[in-house]
């Protein structure tokens, strides 16, 4: 099963940083958060993505804290839920209203 930290995904993880001053932000440029209110920098953080290939899904996992008992977001969970990259990226732009401008590497190794 690979696992990636969302960063290592990112093509523009230091532009975001810089862009948006992430863990120095101000109230001139507030850090972009996604749909639940959870901010840019965690997802930087705590986020990871993967390929499941028991399940033939790419997945994502948000765990605030270390709890994986209650991960804030957590998909890729059925069989083929998310079966290509782009659907995963796209979802990742979705869970951020298309307002974050991502720009992902191309693809991940599955493995």
């Amino acid at each position: 099963m690979s696992r990636y930290m969302l960063d290592k995904i990112l093509v523009n993880t230091e532009a975001l940083i810089k862009k948006y001053d992430l863990w120095q932000h101000s109230e001139d440029n507030p850090e972009p958060k996604d749909l639940k209110g959870y901010p840019l920098s965690k997802w930087i953080d705590d986020c990871i993505v993967g390929w499941d290939p028991g399940l033939a899904t790419y997945y994502l996992q948000c765990i605030e804290n270390g709890d994986e008992e209650e991960p804030e977001w957590w998909l890729g969970t059925s069989p083929g839920e998310i079966a290509t990259f782009e659907r995963l990226t796209g979802l990742i732009r979705q869970i951020f209203n298309h307002k974050v401008e991502f720009e992902f590497v191309d693809s991940i190794q599955r493995i």
